[in-house]
């Protein structure tokens, strides 16, 4: 056995232990019809389908997170509108003791922050997760003569994605932002 069919053989045992499976890039299986019979390709997003694994597992309980936020926020609101009485455009929850009403008041923001901190930090991690190419979009790329940014988050990677993680990763943006104000 030579060493370039040795190191075939290595990489194709660790890229089944790293994602599970075989995958076979398009190289290999253009050059070696004997290497791409005996592995199975990745699907061609080059993505698992299973959610519960990994980053994904960590999106969609950032999605269930963000989700309870945004409900607890509209209960807080539609509370306060009907309990609480406003003169003159501005909403009373309590007047009474200055002591009691900051310490109310530093709880609040407390918790505001808090919340706004798991807001940014959920956003955060799926705006890198969406601007991290796949497999299948590296080999795309760099097959077409284009550069992709590996390791970090990168606008540039969203160019040479598909449109639907630029519009998401758009709307996190657009969405986020003015929490970095607040």
């Amino acid at each position: 056995m030579s060493t370039a069919n040795e190191m075939k053989s290595w990489l194709r045992r660790h890229q089944q232990w790293k994602y599970g499976q075989a995958y076979t890039s398009i190289e290999e299986t253009e050059l070696t019809d004997t290497a791409a019979s005996k592995t199975k390709q990745l699907p061609e997003t080059g993505e698992s389908k299973n959610l519960q694994h990994g980053w994904r597992r960590v999106i969609i309980i950032a999605a269930i997170i963000t989700a309870a936020v945004l409900l607890l926020n509209i209960t807080f609101a539609i509370f306060t509108y009907f309990r609480f009485t406003a003169s003159k455009g501005v909403g009373h929850i309590y007047q009474g003791n200055c002591v009691l009403v900051e310490r109310w008041n530093t709880a609040f923001h407390l918790l505001i922050n808090a919340l706004g901190t798991v807001l940014l930090a959920a956003s955060s991690f799926t705006m890198q997760c969406l601007s991290s190419p796949t497999r299948s979009e590296v080999d795309v790329a760099h097959s077409r003569g284009r550069p992709m940014d590996i390791g970090v988050p990168s606008i540039r990677n969203l160019f040479y994605s598909r449109y639907w993680k630029g519009l998401i990763w758009l709307g996190l943006c657009l969405t986020t932002l003015p929490l970095h104000f607040l």
